[in-house]
């Protein structure tokens, strides 16, 4: 039988600093949730006796985390859609990307708080931002987490003790 108290009850808390950098900002309200999703690649091993895939392998795994926020601020959208900065708008593919840490935090039923940190990201997909009189302008983005080198994986989930 499940353990309802394990249900997570709460709207994510999402913040978002520099690659490597302690300090995360907290990005204000968001709309729709925040969604992380597993990627993973396959390639599937056929031979020439039978019709029928004998197996699979996994090529690449990954996380997507899809942000909607809903706070129209600079500094949300050079954080998320990785401006230059001062007020401008430019591109950034000229230049080295701009690696962001990102941690999603949430409460369960229970009162604790789970939380998914990603060391290492780049944005790699935007949404349209809306003006409109029936709907509210908001930043969409999705990060793609990448491999860290200094911490062995592409993020943590906690509380990782409990079953």
């Amino acid at each position: 039988m499940g353990d309802s108290t394990k249900i997570l009850t709460s709207a994510g808390v999402v913040e978002i600093g520099d690659y490597g950098d302690t300090t995360l900002n907290d990005i204000g309200y968001t709309q729709g949730g925040t969604t992380i999703t597993k990627t993973r690649d396959t390639r599937r091993v056929e031979v020439d006796q039978t019709l029928y895939p004998v197996g699979m392998q996994v090529t690449a795994e990954g996380y997507e985390i899809h942000i909607i926020c809903a706070e129209t601020t600079y500094a949300n959208l050079s954080s998320l859609w990785d401006e230059p900065g001062n007020g401008k708008l430019g591109l950034s593919a000229g230049g080295a990307p701009t690696y962001k840490k990102i941690k999603i935090s949430g409460t369960r039923s229970d009162g604790t708080a789970v939380t998914w940190t990603f060391y290492k990201c780049m944005p790699t997909g935007f949404g349209a931002y809306e003006f409109a009189k029936d709907a509210e302008g908001k930043i969409e983005v999705t990060f793609t987490a990448l491999w860290d080198d200094d911490e062995g994986a592409l993020g943590e989930f906690s509380p990782a003790s409990e079953t």
